[in-house]
Protein backbone atom coordinates (compact mmCIF):
# COMPACT_ATOMS: atom_id res chain seq x y z
CA UNK A 1 0.00 0.00 0.00
CA UNK A 2 1.32 3.51 -0.45
CA UNK A 3 1.67 6.68 1.64
CA UNK A 4 -0.99 8.08 -0.79
CA UNK A 5 -3.51 5.21 -0.33
CA UNK A 6 -2.93 5.11 3.29
CA UNK A 7 -3.52 8.62 3.47
CA UNK A 8 -6.89 8.50 1.43
CA UNK A 9 -8.08 5.71 3.70
CA UNK A 10 -7.51 7.56 6.54
CA UNK A 11 -9.23 10.55 5.47
CA UNK A 12 -11.91 8.50 4.15
CA UNK A 13 -12.34 6.77 7.47
CA UNK A 14 -12.89 10.65 9.00
CA UNK A 15 -15.35 11.74 6.14
CA UNK A 16 -17.26 8.45 6.86
CA UNK A 17 -17.49 9.84 10.58
CA UNK A 18 -18.52 13.55 9.54
CA UNK A 19 -21.18 12.00 7.07
CA UNK A 20 -22.93 9.99 10.33
CA UNK A 21 -22.74 12.94 12.86
CA UNK A 22 -25.21 16.20 12.53
CA UNK A 23 -24.20 19.61 12.62
CA UNK A 24 -24.48 20.47 16.36
CA UNK A 25 -22.92 17.44 17.36
CA UNK A 26 -19.99 18.22 15.09
CA UNK A 27 -19.60 21.62 16.30
CA UNK A 28 -20.61 22.09 20.05
CA UNK A 29 -17.48 22.06 21.92
CA UNK A 30 -17.52 18.55 24.13
CA UNK A 31 -16.31 18.17 27.59
CA UNK A 32 -14.06 15.06 27.23
CA UNK A 33 -11.89 17.45 24.74
CA UNK A 34 -11.92 19.80 26.94
CA UNK A 35 -14.65 21.49 25.71
CA UNK A 36 -12.51 21.67 21.93
CA UNK A 37 -14.97 20.54 19.37
CA UNK A 38 -14.99 17.60 16.80
CA UNK A 39 -14.49 20.28 13.79
CA UNK A 40 -11.77 21.90 15.68
CA UNK A 41 -10.52 18.57 15.19
CA UNK A 42 -10.67 18.02 11.71
CA UNK A 43 -9.94 21.73 10.89
CA UNK A 44 -6.41 20.62 12.96
CA UNK A 45 -5.81 17.66 10.73
CA UNK A 46 -6.79 19.33 7.39
CA UNK A 47 -4.53 22.10 8.04
CA UNK A 48 -1.57 20.09 8.18
CA UNK A 49 -2.35 18.66 5.03
CA UNK A 50 -2.54 22.23 3.46
CA UNK A 51 0.50 22.86 4.87
CA UNK A 52 2.15 20.16 3.00
CA UNK A 53 0.89 20.55 -0.22
CA UNK A 54 1.43 24.27 -0.19
CA UNK A 55 5.22 23.14 1.04
CA UNK A 56 5.06 20.96 -1.82
CA UNK A 57 4.47 23.66 -4.09
CA UNK A 58 6.73 26.17 -2.56
CA UNK A 59 9.45 23.77 -1.64
CA UNK A 60 9.36 24.68 2.42
CA UNK A 61 6.71 22.83 4.72
CA UNK A 62 5.89 25.10 8.01
CA UNK A 63 2.91 24.06 10.26
CA UNK A 64 3.02 26.70 12.24
CA UNK A 65 2.22 28.87 9.53
CA UNK A 66 -1.14 27.23 9.20
CA UNK A 67 -4.23 29.58 8.20
CA UNK A 68 -6.70 28.30 10.82
CA UNK A 69 -9.70 28.44 8.72
CA UNK A 70 -12.78 28.36 11.33
CA UNK A 71 -15.20 27.40 8.47
CA UNK A 72 -13.83 23.95 8.92
CA UNK A 73 -14.77 23.73 12.21
CA UNK A 74 -17.96 24.50 12.36
CA UNK A 75 -19.38 23.68 8.78
CA UNK A 76 -19.35 19.81 8.36
CA UNK A 77 -19.85 19.76 4.97
CA UNK A 78 -17.12 22.26 3.74
CA UNK A 79 -14.66 19.61 5.97
CA UNK A 80 -16.24 17.24 3.69
CA UNK A 81 -15.02 18.57 0.48
CA UNK A 82 -12.00 19.96 1.47
CA UNK A 83 -10.94 16.77 2.56
CA UNK A 84 -11.97 15.11 -1.01
CA UNK A 85 -9.53 17.79 -2.51
CA UNK A 86 -7.19 16.64 -0.12
CA UNK A 87 -7.23 13.24 -1.39
CA UNK A 88 -7.44 14.23 -5.01
CA UNK A 89 -4.74 16.37 -4.73
CA UNK A 90 -2.27 14.36 -2.83
CA UNK A 91 -3.00 11.18 -5.00
CA UNK A 92 -2.41 13.52 -7.86
CA UNK A 93 1.72 13.34 -6.99
CA UNK A 94 3.21 10.26 -7.79
CA UNK A 95 6.83 10.93 -6.77
CA UNK A 96 8.80 11.49 -3.86
CA UNK A 97 10.60 15.43 -4.05
CA UNK A 98 12.83 17.32 -2.05
CA UNK A 99 11.35 19.79 0.96
CA UNK A 100 12.79 21.59 3.58
CA UNK A 101 10.86 21.77 6.54
CA UNK A 102 10.58 24.79 9.06
CA UNK A 103 10.44 23.41 12.66
CA UNK A 104 9.61 25.97 16.06
CA UNK A 105 10.22 23.33 18.79
CA UNK A 106 11.33 25.99 21.30
CA UNK A 107 9.49 29.02 23.38
CA UNK A 108 11.86 31.45 22.16
CA UNK A 109 10.65 31.79 18.27
CA UNK A 110 13.92 30.31 16.75
CA UNK A 111 12.81 28.17 14.18
CA UNK A 112 15.51 25.69 12.49
CA UNK A 113 14.96 24.86 8.85
CA UNK A 114 15.91 20.93 8.08
CA UNK A 115 15.65 18.55 5.12
CA UNK A 116 12.99 16.77 4.40
CA UNK A 117 10.64 14.75 1.83
CA UNK A 118 7.34 14.96 0.07
CA UNK A 119 6.87 11.25 1.34
CA UNK A 120 8.30 11.30 4.74
CA UNK A 121 5.62 14.77 5.31
CA UNK A 122 3.21 12.41 3.81
CA UNK A 123 3.96 9.54 6.53
CA UNK A 124 3.87 12.28 9.02
CA UNK A 125 0.32 13.45 8.31
CA UNK A 126 -1.50 10.18 7.97
CA UNK A 127 -0.06 9.38 11.38
CA UNK A 128 -0.40 12.94 12.65
CA UNK A 129 -4.78 12.69 11.48
CA UNK A 130 -4.76 9.42 13.51
CA UNK A 131 -3.77 10.79 16.74
CA UNK A 132 -6.79 13.26 16.34
CA UNK A 133 -8.55 11.08 15.19
CA UNK A 134 -8.11 9.04 18.32
CA UNK A 135 -8.89 12.30 20.07
CA UNK A 136 -11.68 12.56 17.99
CA UNK A 137 -13.08 9.32 18.44
CA UNK A 138 -13.13 9.74 22.81
CA UNK A 139 -15.36 12.72 22.12
CA UNK A 140 -17.32 11.18 19.85
CA UNK A 141 -18.23 8.39 22.20
CA UNK A 142 -18.26 10.20 25.19
CA UNK A 143 -20.52 12.81 24.17
CA UNK A 144 -22.51 11.13 21.05
CA UNK A 145 -22.63 7.31 21.77
CA UNK A 146 -25.27 7.42 18.99
CA UNK A 147 -23.19 8.00 16.43
CA UNK A 148 -21.29 4.93 14.72
CA UNK A 149 -17.60 5.03 14.76
CA UNK A 150 -15.51 2.29 13.14
CA UNK A 151 -13.74 -0.15 15.01
CA UNK A 152 -9.98 0.93 13.53
CA UNK A 153 -11.06 4.68 13.49
CA UNK A 154 -8.24 6.36 14.91
CA UNK A 155 -6.12 3.08 15.51
CA UNK A 156 -2.77 3.25 14.04
CA UNK A 157 -1.87 0.38 11.30
CA UNK A 158 0.67 -0.89 13.56
CA UNK A 159 -1.70 -1.90 16.61
CA UNK A 160 -4.75 -3.10 14.31
CA UNK A 161 -1.72 -5.49 12.62
CA UNK A 162 -0.77 -6.54 16.30
CA UNK A 163 -4.41 -6.84 17.20
CA UNK A 164 -4.80 -9.27 14.29
CA UNK A 165 -1.66 -11.09 14.81
CA UNK A 166 -2.72 -11.68 19.19
CA UNK A 167 -6.16 -12.84 17.62
CA UNK A 168 -4.77 -15.31 15.15
CA UNK A 169 -2.32 -16.60 17.89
Amino acid sequence: MSLQNSSEEILNQLIELIDNMEPAQYESPVDALSKSSIGAHVRHIVEFYECLLKGHETGLVNYDARVRNYILETDMYYAVQVLLLIIQKVNAIKKDKMLMISLDLSAQNNPIVIDTTFLRELAYNVEHAIHHMAIIKIGVTTAYPQVRVEKNFGVAYSTVKFKKQVCVQ
